[in-house]
């Protein structure tokens, strides 16, 4: 006769063998279940690397040197303009886009990268700048060719672009024309201290080569890039979607400052003042003789003691305009302009992180007031590719000073804004070292030290729950 096992209270009938056989069936089963998912997660992670079709591209004859800049081409044609037609791009350093000699990305790319291995790519709407006949694509890529607080550089110049299109595959491979752009040259003394990828650029017009992103323009003459195969392949591998929006971008504007044009230089610096503390690009239209070397900064090129970002232009005869694409920040820009050059116009663009001011504050007192609208700048010019501590000496992720912008922009910005602090979330458990101390600042290649304090700060109420409580993601 069975006899039953009597536990809390309940008669429990005597476990059997076949029972435990049964059990561990069930276990296999399970195990099985779950190793079948997990080959399929992977296989699925696989396929979905597998999918690019473009290769990586590069100079044949590059040199990977600091500073660089390449000039892309790929001309082509299409049957019928598709109604969508999304363009997938990622380049080191930065990017910047023309098709059929129309702008279309200013400045594109993100600092590299999500982890210390992989990097960003962009997607692109372009379908309203394709025509039915003949197309042509323009790519300016500006490579750092060394690291900083805010990169993390892979090693080579390259561009990767690709869009699959209804009929038409169009992708960076050989066929595409390259050109090392003779005309971008570095800054002497003083350049930027260590912090920071970029460099002070320095371009000679006289070895411009014109507006060659014209769509008719002719770069048979130029060399056919070297592929460096489909990704994923080192050094960028796994390719991650950027998570933030393509910069705000104002357009060419006048300063605020009253300048009178037509004028002629006489060789005193040009104090041009803008309305807030800005991230810029200098844009001058001068009519000169050749070799006049015009220099431009703003009154923060020494901020935080040590020299930051600046420009020069060499002149080359006759009427000329030129915009530098090293953004810079401040208040004032100044143009050192040799005497005897004609002033015909001086401009800026403002760029930026793409979200808006949404938050108010009023009250009866005018230095409170003051404060906010200083203090809502002040969030506003610390935003670009990630927060940054300063818009000018580092431009470095560091944890410390994102978890109060972060938490201020829920105030005072729109919700756009949340997607830069949810980046920089990623970033920090991403760059996490092999024994899973967490690092900052991120993205970085001359720094892996742990601040306990701000990395506490990163976790805690005004850190990962603060995001959460104000996003509910």
């Amino acid at each position: 006769m069975k006899k039953d096992i009597i536990a809390m209270g309940k008669p429990v009938k005597k476990f059997s063998w076949v029972h435990a056989i049964n059990l561990r069936a069930r276990k296999s089963r399970f195990r099985i279940i779950v190793l079948l998912c997990f080959f399929l997660m992977v296989l699925l992670v696989i396929h979905a690397q597998k999918q690019w079709h473009a290769n990586w591209i590069i100079d044949p004859n590059s040199d990977n040197a600091t500073n660089s800049w390449f000039c892309f081409r790929n001309d082509f044609t299409i049957t019928d303009v598709p109604v969508k037609a999304i363009a997938k791009i990622a380049a080191d350093s930065k990017y910047w886009l023309w098709i059929n000699g129309k702008p279309v990305i200013f400045e594109g790319g993100l600092k590299r990268g999500p982890n210390p291995t992989d990097t960003y790519y962009d997607e692109v709407r372009i379908a309203g700048f394709l025509e039915k006949g003949h197309n042509s694509i323009s790519v300016l890529t500006c490579y750092f060719g060394k690291g900083g607080f805010s990169h993390n550089s892979s090693g080579k110049a390259d561009l990767l672009f690709e869009c699959i299109v209804p009929g038409s595959e169009i992708v960076s491979n050989s066929s595409w024309k390259v050109k090392q752009h003779p005309a971008f040259e570095t800054c002497a003394f003083p350049v930027p201290n260590f912090r920071l990828p970029e460099s002070s650029i320095q371009f000679y017009a006289r070895r411009d080569i014109g507006f060659w992103q014209d769509m008719n323009f002719d770069a048979s003459s130029w060399q056919n890039a070297r592929e460096l195969g489909i990704p994923p392949v080192s050094p960028w591998n796994n390719l991650i979607l950027g998570p933030i929006p393509q910069w705000k971008n104002s357009g060419l504007l006048p300063y605020t400052s009253r300048l009178k044009f037509p004028s002629e230089s006489t060789g005193d610096t040009i104090l041009c003042v803008l309305p807030d503390n800005l991230q810029i690009t200098p844009f001058l239209k001068v009519d000169a003789t050749e070799d006049q070397l015009i220099e431009i900064r703003t009154d923060n090129f020494y901020g935080g003691s040590e020299p930051n970002i600046r420009a020069e232009y060499i002149t080359r005869k006759g009427i000329q305009e030129y915009e530098s694409y090293g953004w810079m920040n401040g208040n004032k820009v100044r143009y050192l302009i040799p005497k005897g050059v004609i002033l015909l116009d001086l401009k800026f663009r403002e760029t930026g992180f793409d979200t808006e001011f949404a938050g108010n504050f009023t009250s009866s007192d005018d230095f409170l007031n003051r404060i906010w609208e200083k203090s809502k700048r002040t969030l506003y010019v610390t935003m670009r590719d990630n927060y940054m501590d300063c818009p000018d000496r580092e431009c470095a992720q560091w944890w410390g000073d994102e978890v109060n912008e972060g938490g201020e922009a829920f105030y005072a910005l729109c919700t756009k804004s949340h997607l830069l602090f949810r980046k920089g979330m990623y970033e920090l458990i991403g760059w996490q070292r092999e024994d899973s101390t967490l690092f900052l600042p991120v993205p970085s290649a001359n720094w892996n030290n742990e601040l306990p304090c701000q990395m506490l700060s990163s976790i805690g109420y005004y850190g990962f729950w603060n995001y959460y409580i104000n996003t509910a993601d």
